[in-house]
């Protein structure tokens, strides 16, 4: 007979590195013997169908948001409008009988507005209605700075958590550092995607190379001073690019989020009216098009983590673009010529496996 386990994650965000990571886990941890279900961590729950590919509108960033984010208690009341609107949590897990939860992988110990409130709603009501029953946390990221509400939040998730298992090193001392937790290290489920997802047999005799173009403003909350504008950040991929042509590459542009997407318009409209300059697009709208795209390509250069992981999953050769701790941490461990990825991906499935035989009965 088959156990019932629920997987939490940013698998329904319009982020494909967050829909590579649910494909893995759920790929992991979907036996014979396990049956698992699936709900994203702040995503309304009340919505029955969520659209996986990046064809949506640009969200707009909230003017709201911008006047009253220096009000002291306007954190607070993002997490109650939140709880509100997901209300339903309750119910579900309370009609659900579920024997474990996995939350994992993904930078999900972050100290945001909403992912505290969001794992302390999932976890205090899945105990409160599946008392004996586990809850792991996976393949998860933390930060070095936690606000006190946040870490209260935090502290009590953790009190309900049967084991931890993080991404990288660091976090493994923010969480020992900031809440006395012991962590294990497990590296990031999505270096397995090529396990699960087929390898192409493709023409290579082009040389590409996949360069990502993010959002601008994900340059200024990393490092401020890194770019001063966009003109100027535009005028540096520009350079790049213009570096990897000049070696005889093929370059595509590429994208993995919503907000990504419009920056590659804004981008080829800035050097198609100064340049004269075109380039191609790869159309990344879902996960299995990014990871054909990367299979089909030389090389990746990005600021985001999993493009790059994905990557080196299919033994690609990547750049990271290091715009925060995250990405220099990253280049250190797999950026190396010491990298071993039938190494790294044995190190998850036997933390899988562990997962398995102590937890999952």
């Amino acid at each position: 007979m088959k156990i019932k386990g629920l997987l939490i994650n940013r698998g329904w965000s319009d982020n494909l590195g967050d829909q590579a990571i649910k494909l893995t886990m759920e790929a992991l941890f979907n036996t014979d013997s396990i049956e698992l279900d699936f709900r994203d961590l702040i995503k309304n729950q009340n919505k029955s169908a969520m659209k996986y590919e990046i064809k949506t509108k640009k969200g707009k960033r909230s003017l709201i948001k911008h006047i009253f984010k220096p009000i002291i208690n306007y954190e607070v009341i993002q997490k109650i409008l939140w709880l509100f609107k997901n209300s339903n949590i309750k119910k579900f897990l309370k009609s659900n009988n579920y024997n474990f939860v996995i939350i994992g992988g993904g930078q999900l110990l972050h100290s945001n507005v909403l992912f505290p409130i969001a794992l302390y709603a999932w976890v205090n009501y899945f105990k409160k209605f599946n008392k004996n029953a586990k809850v792991i946390l996976f393949g998860v990221g933390a930060v070095s700075e936690y606000n006190l509400q946040n870490k209260l939040l935090l502290s009590k998730v953790f009190q309900s958590v049967d084991i931890v298992y993080v991404r990288d090193y660091e976090s493994i001392q923010y969480l020992e550092n900031n809440f006395q937790i012991k962590s294990y290290y497990c590296p990031d489920v999505v270096f397995c995607v090529s396990n699960f997802i087929e390898k192409k047999m493709l023409d290579h005799s082009e040389k590409t190379i996949l360069y990502g173009i993010t959002e601008f403003e994900r340059f200024r909350k990393y490092d401020k001073g890194i770019f001063s504008n966009e003109i100027d950040y535009y005028e540096f991929c520009y350079e790049q690019l213009g570096k990897y042509i000049k070696e005889g590459f093929k370059v595509k542009l590429f994208y993995t989020t919503v907000h990504d997407k419009y920056e590659v318009e804004h981008f080829l409209n800035f050097v198609s009216s100064k340049y004269q300059q075109q380039y191609e697009v790869a159309k990344t709208y879902n996960v299995q098009e990014l990871i054909l795209e990367i299979q089909k390509s030389y090389m990746i250069v990005s600021a985001r983590m999993h493009p790059l992981i994905i990557g080196l999953s299919y033994n690609k050769k990547v750049v990271p673009i290091e715009i925060s701790q995250k990405l220099k941490s990253f280049k250190a461990l797999y950026s190396s010529e010491k990298f071993n990825l039938r190494e790294i991906q044995n190190q998850i499935a036997n933390s899988v496996e562990e997962v398995k035989e102590y937890y999952l009965k």
